[in-house]
């Protein structure tokens, strides 16, 4: 599906900064920035998080210390599929979601087994192995670099407010916190891995709450609607794609009665249309 029209300008700014400050090894939350699209749903947060990672791929010059930049996209959706379960108030914050990232590292696309099933056979080992930074070093190690290429990781939470709704429910854990904590140290940090988040969901409210007690800060972005030619061109990429009708329903325009099909309604019975005056 190709791009359509979309300002990426205030986000790419904010990813800019962050990648600097990283290098620059720069102090205080307000170099730090995770992006969120927040709003009603079917507005198309969720695309935009998909385009803005396309875009920054294609156009965004990486700083120069970083050397050749490898980019890879990880999507975790916490209403679908990583849901948070109440099995999970009995883990720590770091293997709640380190279990998600592997699951969707490692098994979602690959393997025709359910998240559930899969905690139930990784929770049989040693649980530290599913810290979210193990996670995050065994899937660096994974794509085999020869020669300590850098990572960057587009890191696309969709759902947030799931989360926050489990929250209220679990005060003990504080996982949003924790969780963005977690993700911070690979965005402050001197790592092989350079994790940018992009947070997706419906309550602005759950971010509110995180800005005083998080290593970065918070940008919020327009997620406008697209335009009538953006959207004309999504309907033929898809008609296309799946082989829909080209035409208007696909039908064809009934034929005029003849003479001939008049004479014979006439002798059934049935009486021609008459006009009144």
């Amino acid at each position: 599906m190709p791009l359509q029209q979309r300002d990426f300008s205030e986000a790419t700014n904010k990813i800019e900064a962050t990648a600097v400050a990283n290098i620059e090894r720069k102090i205080g939350n307000s170099n730090y920035w995770c992006i969120v699209s927040a709003g009603a749903p079917g507005i198309g947060k969720t695309r935009f998080g998909i385009e803005l990672f396309d875009y920054i791929k294609k156009n965004w010059n990486p700083p120069k210390q970083w050397g050749d930049v490898h980019f890879e996209y990880l999507y975790m959706n916490f209403r679908n599929g990583l849901y948070l379960k109440e099995d999970d108030s009995e883990l720590i914050p770091e293997v709640i979601l380190g279990l998600r990232a592997a699951y969707a590292f490692f098994i979602e696309k690959k393997y025709a087994i359910t998240f559930d099933i899969f905690c139930v056979k990784a929770l049989v080992y040693d649980k530290s192995i599913f810290k979210f930074d193990s996670v995050i070093y065994y899937y660096y190690e994974s794509l085999k670099f020869s020669n300590n290429q850098k990572l960057f990781l587009y890191l696309h939470i969709d759902e947030f407010q799931m989360i926050d709704e489990w929250d209220a429910y679990n005060k003990t854990k504080q996982f949003f916190k924790n969780m963005i904590r977690g993700i911070a140290k690979f965005m402050t940090g001197d790592y092989p891995t350079f994790i940018q988040p992009f947070l997706s969901g419906t309550t602005p409210r759950a971010i509110a709450q995180q800005k005083q007690a998080t290593d970065i800060s918070f940008q919020f972005v327009d997620c406008p609607l697209l335009d009538i030619k953006s959207m004309i061109r999504i309907m033929d990429h898809f008609a296309t794609k799946f082989k829909a009708p080209t035409t208007l329903l696909d039908f064809e325009a009934p034929e005029a009665p003849t003479k001939k099909d008049a004479a014979n309604k006439k002798k059934k019975g049935v009486a021609p249309p008459t006009t009144k005056y």
